[in-house]
This record gives C-alpha cells, sequence and structure tokens, in this order.
C-alpha cells in the first residue's frame, strides 16, 4: 500500500516542499528512510511507532519504506514525525482521507504518547506550502500563531496524532487563532532617562533617520550603551512585511516563544566581544545564521568594538556593503538577509581615560596605537558617522528635568523618512548607490568648495560618498530638497577624527 502526504523543510531562512511517501510491503518488519535524511529525521521511526501505538492505533507488521522527496535536497528536523506517522494510517487504511482535505501540510514532532509538540522554522516552511498551491497547514497547536501569519492559508492546529487524524477525515474545521501575545524581546527603554550628551543624540537621530551605522567613543559610564539601547525606540515601526522577515529568521533559528504571532518591536542584538566570526555572520555544520541576521530590520550593538577579534570584525564588511551573508559549507549553501544598523561602542585607550578631564590615562602611545589598530581603516570607512562622548557633568547628571523623550524624536525621523520617500527614495539612504547620492543631493557650489577642501584630508571616495549619503539624511530632517553647505558640514563634523589616521 502506498501513501502521500505533504511535508516541509528549511534551508537557511526559506521552506520547501517535502513530499512524504510511504509504501507498506511483505517482509521482516522495520522503517527505513531515503531521501537525503539527518539523524533527527532517522530518529522518528522510534518515536512515530510508539505515538501511533499510543493514540490508539496499530503499527503496521511489516516493511515500511519512507521515501522523502526530493531527495537530492537534505532533509533536518522533527517537523517529520506527524506526516510520517499520518501516512502509515493511510497506508494501513486506519484513516481514510476525506478529499477536501486533500492539499494539506503537515508539521509536528511527535511525543511517545501521541502528543504534538511545537518546531522550529513554521512561518518559513508554512510560507513555502503557500507558495506550492496548498490550501492549508497542519501545525502542533503552540505554532499556531506563526502559521496563521501567512496571508491566504487554513491554519489546523492540532494537540495530538489523534486531532491530525481528525483534519485528514474533514472531522475538524480549520482553528481560529485569537489574540495571540506579541514576543517581548527588550525592555522599554526611553531617551529621556539619558542626561547630556547632546552631539550623541543627534548623531543617534541622524543615525535612525538615515539608517547610518553609528561608532561612540568615550570614557566609562558616559552612556554608550544607554544611548545604543534607545536606538530602538526611535526607528520606525516594523511594516507587515517587514515583520514577517524578521518573525521568519527567529522562527527558524528556534528563538520564537512557544504561542507568539508576529513579532512587532524591531532586534536588538548585542554579543559579546568574545563572539566568533561564526557567531556574528553565521555559518556551523547546517549553515545556521548569525547575529547580523537575528538582527535584521533591527540594530546590532557591538560594545568593546576593539575587543572583537580583527577578523571578526573584518567579516562586518561583506554584510555591511551588500546588505546580506552567503555562507558556504561543503554540503550547502545559504543566502541570509543582514540590513541592520551597527552601533558600536568603545573607549579611547585600553584603560578608558585618555583625555579625562580628572583620570589620567596610563595607556603609552604605541598600546594606544595598537588598540585603535584593531579596527582596519577599510572596516571604519563602513561607519557613517562617529562621536566622541565626554564625561557628564555633576550639574547635567543631577538636573531634574528629564531629556527630550523618544517619542518626540521618533516623529521627526518618520516625517524624515516620509520627505525621503515623497522624494522618490524607496529605501534608507545609508543603501544609497554613489551615483543615486549624487543624484538626491543636489549641491550647490557652495557645497563643492567644502567637498573639494574637505578632500585635502586625504578621503577616499567611499568617505566622500559616505559623506554624502549622511549629509542628504541631514537635509531630510529639515525637509530639504536641496543639500546645503551646513548640512555637509554637519555630517562632516560626524565623520570622526579617526579619518586621518
Amino acid at each position: 500500500m502506498l501513501s502521500k502526504v505533504w511535508s516541509a523543510a528549511v534551508r537557511g531562512i526559506d521552506g520547501f516542499l517535502v513530499a512524504v511517501e510511504l509504501d507498506l510491503t511483505n517482509g521482516l518488519p522495520c522503517v527505513n528512510t531515503v531521501g537525503l535524511p539527518d539523524s533527527s529525521v532517522r530518529e522518528a521511526r522510534e518515536r512515530v511507532v510508539s505515538a501511533v501505538r499510543n493514540s490508539g492505533f496499530e503499527f503496521p507488521c511489516r516493511r515500511v519504506t519512507v521515501n522523502l522527496a526530493p531527495a537530492e535536497l537534505r532533509k533536518g528536523g522533527t517537523q517529520f514525525d506527524l506526516p510520517i506517522a499520518l501516512g502509515t494510517l493511510i497506508a494501513s487504511e486506519q484513516v481514510l482521507p476525506d478529499t477536501p482535505s486533500e492539499g494539506l501540510c503537515f508539521l509536528g514532532e511527535l511525543a511517545l504518547d501521541g502528543s504534538v509538540r511545537p518546531v522550529s522554522g513554521v512561518l518559513a516552511m508554512a510560507s513555502s506550502a503557500r507558495a506550492r498551491g496548498l490550501r492549508g497547514v497542519v501545525v502542533p497547536r503552540a505554532n499556531l500563531g506563526e502559521a496563521s501569519a501567512v496571508p491566504g492559508l487554513e491554519a489546523y492546529g492540532v494537540s495530538s496524532l489523534k486531532e491530525a487524524a481528525e483534519v485528514l477525515r474533514g472531522l475538524r474545521e480549520k482553528s481560529v487563532e485569537e489574540s495571540v501575545p506579541e514576543s517581548v524581546q527588550q525592555e522599554e527603554f526611553d531617551l529621556s532617562e539619558v542626561r547630556g550628551q547632546a552631539l550623541a543624540r543627534r548623531a543617534l537621530e541622524i543615525a535612525a533617520a538615515g539608517g547610518h551605522s553609528l561608532l561612540m567613543s568615550g570614557p566609562p559610564g558616559c552612556g554608550k550603551s544607554m544611548l545604543a539601547r534607545r536606538l530602538i525606540g526611535v526607528l520606525p515601526p516594523l511594516t507587515q512585511e517587514e515583520s514577517l522577515e524578521v518573525t521568519r529568521v527567529y522562527s527558524v533559528c528556534g528563538l520564537l516563544p512557544a504561542g507568539a504571532g508576529l513579532l512587532r518591536k524591531r532586534p536588538f542584538r548585542a554579543p559579546h566581544h568574545t563572539a566568533t566570526a561564526t557567531a556574528l555572520i553565521g555559518g556551523g555544520g547546517n549553515a545556521r545564521p548569525g547575529e547580523v541576521t537575528l538582527a535584521h530590520r533591527g540594530v546590532l550593538f557591538l560594545d568593546e568594538f576593539p575587543e572583537f577579534g580583527r577578523d571578526t570584525l573584518e567579516t562586518l564588511r561583506q554584510p555591511l556593503e551588500d546588505r546580506t551573508v552567503t555562507v558556504t559549507r561543503l554540503r550547502e549553501s545559504a543566502v541570509f538577509p543582514a540590513e541592520f544598523t551597527l552601533v558600536a561602542a568603545m573607549n579611547p585607550c585600553p584603560c578608558g581615560y585618555l583625555g579625562h578631564p580628572k583620570r589620567r590615562c596610563l595607556c603609552s602611545e604605541p598600546v594606544i596605537r595598537r588598540y585603535r589598530g584593531t579596527v582596519s581603516g577599510p572596516m571604519r570607512e563602513r561607519i557613517d558617522l562617529q562621536v566622541d562622548l565626554a564625561p557628564l557633568p555633576f550639574g547635567e547628571w543631577g538636573s531634574a528635568k528629564p531629556g527630550e523623550p523618544s517619542s518626540a524624536v521618533r516623529e521627526r525621523v518618520l516625517k524624515a523618512r516620509a520627505f525621503a520617500s515623497r522624494q522618490g527614495r524607496s529605501k534608507p539612504n545609508t543603501l544609497l548607490s554613489p551615483k543615486e547620492a549624487r543624484e538626491a543631493c543636489r549641491i550647490d557650489s557652495e557645497g563643492w568648495s567644502l567637498l573639494e577642501s574637505l578632500s585635502r584630508r586625504s578621503l577616499s571616495p567611499r568617505s566622500l560618498d559616505r559623506l554624502l549619503r549622511s549629509a542628504r539624511t541631514v537635509a531630510d530632517l529639515e525637509e530639504s530638497g536641496a543639500v546645503r553647505r551646513g548640512h555637509l558640514a554637519e555630517a562632516a563634523g560626524f565623520m570622526g577624527k579617526w579619518e586621518t589616521l
């Protein structure tokens, strides 16, 4: 007897449909799985046999062959437990599918008692089912929130193998998802809690309006981390499409809490400076996404920037330029999205007190140069804004007057992005090509004069293009169609003293 049940798997962060074909023949009782399964799929036979028997069905005492098609793609994950069990019941004629139930994709891990456990990557796999024309997807009840987010796809949430069999028989209606809780990824932080640091706050606003990368340098305790964590609060909210992208990444990585729907907050990732290049970029045996992908559409905060390994930092150059990461391994290659805002923070020297008005620096000049040299010139050229933070005077720290709230800054950021959209720019200014940046700036003679004088600082063409993009954002914040000399001057002030080192 032969049966066929649709399921799906994940490759990179995209899903692809898998046909689970099952054949029962006479012979010694055994279960063989073919079609490039990994160990988690091969182990499914033990779970399936126990789940079928403990759910009140009989597991056939025959030779069972399971084929996962297409056979040329490697399959992993425990989501094949449920379709293999249902295929067994169909082939042994213990469950007779109702005709309207055709065109369903089944995903779920089985416990030994027949209950269905949640799996990762449901949103990506459900999207692939919809793209291939299937009408519905049957998932663990804990994954119903993300499956319901796919438009035009019927979602069924089941808690056991018996309930999944009822869906096949046409005895269960599609599930209605009510009030799926949103996932909380970080505590809410507000800029009103930050005292002083007007220059750094302005740099944060420009970074949010244009999507620019930002490097903050200053002694310990001056507010670098506080400012970085509050960037999320001034960025525009996620669109529906962006929310789907972020949720799919977290679902594939298994970081989406059970029962959660779409993520509505931009991600904030802050890896420790001991993180390896693989942890940052992605990779491993199965080409998993790294921190730059987990920060997609959000903020990647690298504290103690020079403490990261130089080779690790160099791997950021490609995603900062291309906004994607290509991870190639022996068995497969995957392309991950990496459109994030980089915020880096560092001390001016290893001890942290170079230039401090009250504390003496203990570092020698060679030590300082070696410390700063961890961040290479090409890497610095990919950071749009650089700002030095000074120690906060007691008068500002003790002031009872709170700073400007994040809501007020976000309002200006939204207006700037709306103005840019009306000017025909559909992407953040930091992503403009050199040609697009020149066309968008419309610089007058005074502006070109300033650029010519700045070029004498040995700025590279990449740095000049970066200056134009930052100046365009400054002009957007003022809703100015042309980039004037003052806009260029302010943007040049955020280029940082490192440009000439």
